[in-house]
């Protein structure tokens, strides 16, 4: 077994290939995930990559044409998105060309890599106009939404702003957690587009997604009604399996934020929200432990500066 992850080449697909031996094999192997082997890893490579390609076609040994790459990942005992990520890490989806290392350096992006928890402390009092961010949403991160909770009453300036993405199995426990220190002030519901997901422990076909709205006191209202029903922009996920959308995103920022304000997100992945913050002329800070998720945002933050309408930048070397 191995103790570390590493990048290995991807298999050569096979010309047949069969869904019920293939399934057989991950599950009388797979004992615990820290656990994978790169033999399962390249298995499940190929798992992926046939169902994705011909999972609506008859071209499988199995005979079967509606399995789905969702459908395996049930019958191996996971879900899609946790496998997705372990695959990641033996197979990372190729990045995108990465900027020169000098060149126009923005002085309202700061980028930090490391542990939200970790580094917060470096994050002065009453700094920050608003937290929006995109959590992870199961049972082994629970402890995020408290700790966005009891941050975010520090750092976040009066009246200040936490939004965030949340799922729903455990929504009841999320809210009690981020009411320890932060305000409730609504909530918005984002309505999934491209197909629904299947909430197997409770059998629900999850059509919409919860944004919480929560606030620093003093209590204060947005300068405009708003709805609370926002239409998604559709999935996005070519850089990161968690990666979200920008179109719903800067809706929201529009809505909360004025040009000049500092956002914050402290799990900003491949940096989806802060592009789009970026792009309403809004000071930015990200944090991610990722080092490659780091290495995309800080792509697509020079990538968008391009595009950028702005004075002239001070040239400084950028440590990419």
């Amino acid at each position: 077994m191995t103790q570390e992850l590493v990048k290995v080449e991807q298999p050569q697909l096979p010309e047949c290939w069969d869904y019920e031996e293939s399934v057989k094999r991950i599950k009388g192997n797979l004992y615990k995930w820290k656990n994978l082997t790169i033999e399962i890893a390249q298995e499940l490579w190929i798992a992926r990559e046939k169902l994705r390609t011909q999972g609506q076609r008859t071209d499988l040994t199995s005979g079967k044409n509606t399995r789905s790459w969702t459908d395996y990942c049930k019958e191996i005992g996971s879900e899609r998105r946790t496998v997705n990520n372990w695959l990641n890490r033996f197979f990372p989806p190729e990045l995108p060309e990465l900027p020169k290392v000098t060149g126009p350096y923005d002085e309202t992006a700061d980028i930090r890599e490391g542990k939200f928890e970790e580094l917060e402390k470096d994050i002065p009092d009453d700094s920050i106009d608003a937290i929006i961010t995109d959590p992870p949403y199961g049972d082994e991160y629970l402890h995020v939404w408290e700790d966005l909770s009891r941050i975010g009453s520090r750092i976040l300036k009066p009246g200040g702003w936490l939004i965030t993405y949340s799922g729903k199995l455990h929504l009841a426990s999320v809210i009690d957690q981020l009411c320890e220190h932060l305000d409730y002030y609504w909530m918005l519901a984002l309505k999934l587009q491209g197909g629904h997901k299947a909430v197997h422990p409770r059998k629900v076909f999850d059509e919409w997604k919860p944004i919480l709205i929560f606030q620093k006191l003093p209590f204060r209202r947005t300068d405009d009604y708003f709805g609370d029903l926002i239409t998604g922009s559709g999935r996005d996920k070519s850089l990161h399996e968690w990666q979200q959308s920008e179109g719903e995103m800067e809706k929201i920022i529009d809505i909360f934020t004025k040009p000049g304000d500092l956002i914050l997100d402290p799990y900003c992945g491949t940096g989806t929200f802060l592009v789009a913050a970026q792009q309403l002329r809004r000071k930015i800070m990200g944090i991610d432990q990722d080092p490659e998720c780091i290495k995309i945002m800080k792509s697509r933050l020079y990538k968008a500066l391009e595009n950028k309408e702005s004075p002239e930048f001070e040239e400084k070397t950028i440590g990419m």
